[in-house]
This record gives C-alpha cells, sequence and structure tokens, in this order.
C-alpha cells in the first residue's frame, strides 16, 4: 500500500496477488513461486529436504535405537531427549530444524556439536521401503514433468510388485537391472537405425547443394545430430569415427558422459535450429526445406526412466539420494538468461527462477528459439515477474526493487526482443513507492535536523545552567568565607568581652578594698 501524493488517497499494485505476511530478503526464498518457464509451483530445496527427512524415525523411537547406545552418557545426547519430549513422534531429522533448537544448539561445545552429528549419521542411510516413499512422492506429480512422471508410474508398477522393498533393492534385482540396460541398449539400436536412414535421406538431398553447404551439413551431422541424437554414451568421451573427441558446437568443449540425457524438446530444438540457420542463407531454399522437412523425422524421443534406474544402480545410490534425484527436479533453481558458457554473470539480474528439469530442458539454448518452440514461456515470464513485482511494491521483497526492470532489459535483449516485458503497472508505482521512500528519508532528514538543533539548544542550556550553578558555588564558597571571618570576629569579641570582664572585676575588688581601710 502507497500513497498517491497527488490526491492523497490510497493506491494498490494491480497484480493481484494474495501475499503473505511473511518479508523475504531474495527472490528464491518467495514460497510457492511458479516456475518462469512452465508455470508450475516451483519448491525450495528446504522443503523438499524436510520430505526426505520425514523417512528418518521419530525422536522417541530414535532414542531407543540399538546404535546411538554407546551415546547414551553424552551431552548429545541428553540434548537430544530434552528435544524429544518436545517432538516425541516427529522424525528426527524435522525434529532438528526446529528453530528454539537451532538456537540452543549453536552454544554447545564443538565437540558435543561433533557428537550430535556422529549420532545423526547413523539415520543417513535408513532402509525406506518404496511403497512409503511413493505415497510423498505422489504429491508432486502435477509438478513433475513428463520424464519424471513416466518415471513415477514405472516404479509405481515396480511398489505394487515389491511393496517390502525399497527402491534401490528393486533397482539391484537382477531381473529389473537386466531389463532397462536391454531397454537402453535397444532405445540406441533403434534410434541410430532411424538416424541413419534419415540421414542418408538428408546426404542424398545434400548432394543437389554447392559443396560448402554440404560441407556444412556434414559438420551438423557429425558434431550436433550424432552426439545429441544417443540419449545415452557409454565412454567417459565421444569420438568420432576417426577418433577425435567430439566438441560441443555451442559452448566448444568436449561432449562428456555427464551429457548423456538430454531432453526431447532440447534435442529437437538443438538439432533443428542447425537446419534452420542454413535455411536463412541456402541457395536453394526448396531443397533445404526439404532437408529441415527431413531433420524433423529424427528420433528425438527418451526413455529417461530406463536411464534413471540403471544410472542409479551404476552409482550405487542409496534410497535418499535416489528419493531427492526424483523431487530435486521440481527445485527451485536459478537459470542464467545468458548462459555461463557465454560469459554470463552470475548476478541476479541474469536470473530466473526454474524448475531444474526446466533448467535442464532450456540448456543453453537462447531464449528467441526457445520461444519459438515452447511459446508459453512468455506468459510464464511475466506471470513471475508480476508476482515479484507485487511482492516488491507491498513491501514483502526487499533489496530488489530494481530486478524487474533489470531483468525485463536481459531478457528483452537475450530473446532479440521476441518475449517483451510490459512494466507500465509496475514502474508507475515503483515512482510512488520510491517518492515515497525519498519523502520518507526527507522526513527522517528533518527529524534528525530538528532533533541536532534541539539537542543543540537543550546543550546551551545546560551550558548556562552549569555557569549559573558555578557561580551559585562561588558566591556560596565566599558567603562562607564572610561566616567563618565573621564568626571569629564574634568569637574574638567574645574573648575580648570576657578579658575585659575580668580586668574590671580586678579593679572593682581593689577599690573594695580601699573603702574599707
Amino acid at each position: 500500500m502507497f500513497i498517491n501524493n497527488s490526491n492523497q488517497t490510497y493506491k494498490y499494485s494491480s497484480f493481484g496477488h494474495r501475499l503473505p505476511d511473511k518479508t523475504f530478503a531474495e527472490i528464491e526464498h518467495i514460497s510457492g513461486l511458479s516456475c518462469a518457464i512452465c508455470g508450475k509451483k516451483m519448491y525450495q530445496r528446504k522443503e523438499l529436504m524436510q520430505v526426505i527427512d520425514s523417512f528418518s524415525p521419530t525422536l522417541s523411537k530414535a532414542l531407543k535405537d540399538e546404535r546411538i547406545i554407546p551415546y547414551n552418557n553424552t551431552n548429545a545426547f541428553a540434548f537430544l531427549k530434552s528435544i524429544a519430549c518436545k517432538h516425541p513422534k516427529t522424525p528426527i531429522r524435522n525434529a532438528l530444524s526446529d528453530s528454539d533448537f537451532a538456537v540452543e544448539f549453536q552454544f554447545l561445545p564443538a565437540h558435543t556439536q561433533k557428537v550430535f552429528d556422529e549420532i545423526l549419521s547413523k539415520f543417513k542411510n535408513e532402509r525406506i521401503p518404496a511403497v512409503s516413499a511413493l505415497n510423498k512422492i505422489q504429491k508432486f506429480k502435477p509438478v513433475f514433468d513428463s520424464d519424471n512422471n513416466k518415471l513415477v508410474d514405472t516404479l509405481t508398477r515396480y511398489a505394487e510388485k515389491y511393496p517390502d522393498k525399497t527402491f534401490s533393492e528393486i533397482f539391484s534385482m537382477p531381473e529389473v537391472y537386466k531389463f532397462h540396460s536391454q531397454n537402453l541398449f535397444n532405445h540406441k539400436s533403434n534410434i541410430s537405425s532411424k538416424v541413419e536412414t534419415i540421414m542418408k535421406k538428408i546426404n542424398n538431398l545434400a548432394v543437389q547443394l554447392p559443396e560448402h553447404e554440404q560441407d556444412e551439413i556434414s559438420i551438423i551431422e557429425k558434431e550436433v545430430v550424432m552426439p545429441i541424437i544417443n540419449k545415452v554414451y557409454f565412454s567417459p568421451f565421444l569420438k568420432s569415427e576417426d577418433g577425435e573427441i567430439l566438441m560441443d558446437i555451442y559452448t566448444g568443449k568436449p561432449i562428456h558422459e555427464k551429457n548423456f540425457y538430454i531432453k526431447a524438446l532440447t534435442k529437437k530444438v538443438l538439432i533443428l535450429s542447425q537446419y534452420e540457420d542454413l535455411l536463412k542463407h541456402s541457395s536453394n531454399p526448396k531443397i533445404m526445406e526439404k532437408i529441415l522437412n527431413a531433420a524433423k523425422e529424427l528420433p528425438f524421443e527418451t526413455n529417461y526412466a530406463d536411464f534413471f534406474i540403471v544410472d542409479c544402480k551404476k552409482s550405487g545410490d542409496t534410497d535418499r539420494e535416489i528419493i531427492w534425484k526424483i523431487l530435486e527436479e521440481v527445485s527451485n533453481s536459478f537459470e542464467h538468461i545468458v548462459p555461463k558458457s557465454k560469459n554470463g554473470a552470475n548476478l541476479q539480474s541474469n536470473g530466473l527462477r526454474v524448475h531444474k528439469s526446466c533448467n535442464n530442458e532450456r540448456d543453453i539454448i537462447p531464449y528467441d528459439l526457445f520461444a519459438k518452440y515452447k511459446p508459453e514461456i512468455v506468459k510464464n515470464i511475466q506471470k513471475q515477474i508480476n508476482i515479484i513485482s507485487s511482492f516488491i511494491l507491498h513491501g514483502k521483497l526487499t533489496d530488489n526493487d530494481t530486478y524487474p526492470l533489470k531483468i525485463k532489459k536481459t531478457i528483452e535483449k537475450a530473446s532479440k526482443n521476441k518475449i517483451t516485458i510490459p512494466l507500465d503497472n509496475f514502474v508507475e508505482n515503483f515512482k510512488i513507492m520510491a517518492a515515497n521512500k525519498r519523502a520518507e528519508i526527507n522526513s527522517s532528514i528533518d527529524i534528525v535536523d530538528n532533533w541536532r538543533r534541539l539537542n543543540a539548544k537543550i546543550d546551551n542550556e545546560i551550558a548556562l545552567l552549569q555557569n549559573q550553578i558555578k557561580q551559585l558555588q562561588e558566591r556560596q564558597n565566599k558567603n562562607n568565607d564572610n561566616i567563618k571571618s565573621a564568626q571569629r570576629v564574634v568569637e574574638q569579641a567574645f574573648v575580648d568581652a570576657n578579658f575585659e570582664e575580668k580586668r574590671l572585676e580586678k579593679v572593682l575588688k581593689i577599690y573594695q578594698k580601699l573603702n574599707n581601710n
């Protein structure tokens, strides 16, 4: 709420979002913020970790666990016991995230904290039945992308078949691992066959083009199509038929095995964009159009469930790690608009908040190209910025006042103005907010100046009073001296009078004595 200085009436931003009472310091801390790419709700990593931690035993159960008997006489155990009185049925890791505990924990001796961590480590790799895990994972299905939903469906079928087993146990079963490994092999064989057929068709068309254009098509096949189209790479580095290490055409870096899972849309955009660029300057647009249409028939589909199960088994992931890999896909992550590989700054002004899965899907695809294949991002980016703007204008987001203006400039430049962000309403309200802040600052300055003047006046009056007190003290001291002098005179007078009285008595006695004679 802000005051419109022109008519002194209250003015609200009109984004229409109900804001929480809590004020946030950073954009990523805003709970429930929608993804700038898919528009669905994102979750903070802390929220997702609480789900993971909820699989830990309750505090009351943990205290009875035989694994921590050796710690029963430690201060850490006593402290854990005191927390259990407050959170007896809460999972041990969730209970330890209690704010009261966090305050007390920081004042514990370093040794006690270390012992405490040792106790917690005993519950790090708890056995989590797949059925129990899926009961909590199901909540996130509306937010998952298609890959993760297919994976969850596959895991659900296994959980129904093996209700007493965990994910890691299921993945380690020979029949399960062999089945999905074979699926990966079959998938690669099938797509290799399809790719070979389509590339022959493209090469047959390419012979009608000039030699330099044929060379470009050959480079695309070697350095883009073949590395990207295969979902799983089995060697540490991809190598061409000549034994050379293949380089990523965008980053210029070797294509490493960590790049082996590429989403369907990402593969499609990265590959087709190369042929589209050739079409723009081709000497024979008709032939190039046919080549582009042939490229659109390439098999971009993925088999994420097979890859996930095989990868988790090969990596030796624990149940907690497997569950985290599933949930992490909907976490709130920082998306570099200008990729770091393109010297994009690691600054708030170069970032949107998106799901990790959406971040992976966008990869390093330029935003103007990405918007062409995923047009809904235009409204979803606007939606996220509107929410952030509303938080700023209502004082619910601190230290980010200029973010909407900066991100507008970044996204419009990066997308070559294919994505525009109208911010007229925000700018209008921002000006009012800035004016109010300046008025508050000026008012504060006036208050400070008034206090300074008042303090100066008080200081002067105090100085005058101190001077008057000093003068009074001097007068009092002088009066005291006069009083003391007068006292001495009086005392001397009494002494003199007494002497005269005695002398007179002596004379009188002599006189009486003479009269008697």
